[in-house]
């Protein structure tokens, strides 16, 4: 059972917690799967059904300040939370609620969106060596980097200029596909293409991975710096993301449609 020196991750179905000689105990079909002293433990996440937890075990949590989260097995859908007021959760979430509204949330944001456009720009770069076309892509999402950059006192601004440096780029996205599979651009509900489907595929798996992280690092997933906060929707998670998606995502999948016999694109 994963777990790491700050969390207590159950992800077991069936699985039985509880305290034994002052260590905190998860036991299954009365085998012991894991043994930590209290001291090990700041938070606890459980993201599987039939689970069971003695309520000693929910009073010493209580009493140490240790939050109890429970979400679903996708780890999408947070479903309820125990904590006290010395929770360290609740200490994490009035540190981010203290950032909002100030410079800090800002430059965040920002950081966000600069990783996210750097590593588009980079990406081009390299594909140019192959396709010789990108030069002036390159110079205009540049420009306009630098613009969002300088320029953009709120989030709003941010994601405008976001916008407009994401459509050059799927732009020349389509230019790389143009004689190897039909791609008319970016779509993400409801898209019927191979490339989109295939792209949406992709982000569905790194969400998951960067909420998974996000959960253990003890983060609120609900207080953002770049998206506006939604109800049951954790948008910390779609901030973290931005960074991640050019080079994890779209570079391996672009890559196989990019190398692939053009025959076997043709179904």
């Amino acid at each position: 059972m994963p777990h790491t020196p700050s969390t207590l991750f159950i992800n077991e179905p069936g699985a039985v917690v509880g305290i034994a000689k002052g260590r905190f105990v998860v036991k299954k079909q009365r085998k012991t799967l894991l043994s930590i002293p209290q001291s090990y433990c700041e938070r606890v996440i459980v993201a599987a059904g039939s689970v069971s937890i003695s309520s000693d075990f929910i009073a010493v949590c209580a009493r140490l300040g240790i939050s109890i989260d429970f979400f679903d097995r996708s780890l999408k859908e947070p479903l309820s939370q125990l904590s006290s007021q010395k929770s360290t959760l609740v200490k994490m979430s009035r540190l981010q609620l203290e950032l909002l509204g100030t410079p800090v949330q800002m430059r965040f944001a920002k950081a966000f969106l600069r990783a996210k456009t750097k590593n588009q720009i980079n990406y081009l770069r390299y594909m140019n060596k192959y396709h010789k076309h990108f030069d002036d892509t390159v110079i205009q999402m540049r420009r306009i980097q630098k613009e969002m950059i300088t320029k953009a006192r709120t989030n709003s601004e941010l994601m405008g200029y976001e916008g407009h440096i994401s459509n050059f780029y799927w732009q020349a996205v389509a230019q790389m596909l143009q004689n190897k599979v039909a791609f008319e651009g970016r779509r993400t509900k409801g898209a019927a293409d191979i490339v989109n489907a295939s792209l949406n595929y992709g982000y569905a798996i790194l969400y998951g991975r960067v909420h998974y992280h996000a959960l253990r690092a003890g983060l609120s997933l609900h207080i953002s710096f770049l998206h506006a906060p939604q109800e049951n929707r954790p948008t910390l998670v779609y901030d973290l993301i931005e960074e991640f998606r050019t080079f994890v995502v779209d570079r391996t999948i672009l890559r196989m449609f990019i190398t692939a016999p053009t025959n076997i694109l043709n179904f």
